[in-house]
This record gives structure tokens, C-alpha cells and sequence, in this order.
């Protein structure tokens, strides 16, 4: 079940930023209730939703911890529509070992090979993801359509494995939109 983010604006001259987090896991003979998306057998090249923004939201950060790793044949990329691997590429993910903290794409963008600063890495974006450079604001293309964060499933289905994706953002609609006259 995708994790859809709703607008709610407590103060239309603030926003703030928020955080949600989506568990993903291949345990088909579990609980349901345990997990918020379960990968089947029919999901070995598919595209996941795992959040769902309204139009107008900055995401700042996208992060994910495997919290079991998968079997060696599954890849995993974190993106959305435009770019399947936009916060995060299959070795940045790297599904089939387990992570001791939250992985960001932020962080992993500048840290991978050229060090902070690099105008490589903001020119790079097969090795160093787009989103994770510059950030994504999440505009839908008609008023009223959503948008997903999305993790792209490549090779085998396993039996097990689960892995935690965060999202870092911000209600951009619910700032007030209208100019002083």
C-alpha cells in the first residue's frame, strides 16, 4: 500500500519539514499488517509506489536502511516517473546487505568519489542520482494529480528481505500563494 502524504496545513505562512517512512519486504507468508508494500513473485521488473505526494511538495531527502538483506539477484532503485533512479541507483541500494544507518542519497551523491564540492558529481548523473544533487519539488503536470516516489525491483523475487524508505519533505502548497496588492 502506498504511503500517501496529505495536505494538512496547520499555518498557511509556515511549512516544515516532515518526515515518513515505508517498509518494503519480500515475506509473502507473513503478516500483512507488518509491512506497507510486500513484493510478490509478480513484481521481478516492477515499479512500486511507495509514497504519493499532492502537487507543490519539496523532497528534500530520500533514505532507505536494509534492515534484511535480499537475495543476491534482487536490485532495487529509488526514483519516481521522470527518473527511475533519481535518489538512488541499484549500488547505491545495494539490497543484498543489510545497512547499520539510514543510508541518504544526499550524502551518498558527494561522498561516493569526488568528496563535497564536486562539479563531477553534479554533472553525473548515471553515477551520482539527479534528486540527491539538487533536490526534486514535486509538481504535478494537471492540478489534482498526484505524484509517487517510486523503487524500481530488478532482477529475482526472493523469499526474504526488508528494507525501510524514508522521505524528507515539505508542504510547498500549504505556504500561502497569493501576492499582495
Amino acid at each position: 500500500m502506498t504511503i500517501v502524504i496529505p495536505e494538512n496545513p496547520t499555518d498557511l505562512a509556515v511549512s516544515s519539514l516532515r518526515m515518513a517512512k515505508c517498509l518494503v519486504a519480500s515475506d509473502t507468508t507473513g503478516d500483512t499488517n507488518m509491512y506497507d508494500i510486500i513484493i510478490g513473485s509478480g513484481d521481478s521488473a516492477a515499479v512500486i509506489n511507495l509514497f504519493q505526494f499532492q502537487s507543490n511538495v519539496l523532497v528534500y531527502e530520500v533514505g532507505w536502511r536494509v534492515r534484511s538483506p535480499f537475495t543476491a539477484s534482487l536490485t532495487l532503485t529509488a526514483g519516481d516517473s521522470d527518473a527511475a533512479a533519481g535518489w538512488g541507483a541499484a549500488t547505491d541500494i545495494g539490497a543484498t546487505v543489510a545497512d547499520t544507518t539510514i543510508m541518504w542519497g544526499h550524502t551518498l551523491a558527494f561522498t561516493q568519489t569526488e568528496g563535497v564540492g564536486s562539479t563531477t558529481a553534479i554533472a553525473d548523473t548515471t553515477t551520482h542520482p539527479a534528486y540527491a544533487v539538487s533536490r526534486r519539488l514535486m509538481v504535478a503536470d494537471t492540478i489534482g494529480s498526484p505524484l509517487n516516489l517510486t523503487a524500481t525491483v530488478g532482477g529475482a523475487v526472493p523469499a526474504t528481505g526488508q528494507i525501510e524508505f524514508y522521505a524528507v519533505y515539505c508542504l510547498m502548497s500549504a505556504q500561502r500563494d497569493m501576492m499582495a496588492t
